[in-house]
């Protein structure tokens, strides 16, 4: 695989995440981990986490694709 599509997979995990905040996906914030959260933080703080998740993959992934960053995202075995 390489880099660009990995850098293209962050950016799209990143735009899946910022949707589902967004338009409030049942699934999105029906799942154990949202609901864990949720309970804690409640709903407004974890939009807000879910968020800056989804800012930052999509951030990392534009980043360094354009090479201001590098971040070494190599996977595979190592020789």
């Amino acid at each position: 695989m390489s880099d660009t599509t990995i850098n293209i997979i962050f950016m799209l995990i990143g735009v899946f995440t910022y949707c589902g905040v967004h338009f409030e996906w049942d699934f999105f914030f029906n799942s154990r981990k949202a609901k864990r959260l949720v309970n804690i933080f409640g709903i407004k703080t974890t939009k807000i986490i879910y968020i800056i998740i989804a800012v930052a993959l999509f951030s990392i992934g534009l980043l360094n694709m354009l090479g201001i960053i590098d971040i070494p995202l190599k996977l595979g075995r190592r020789h």
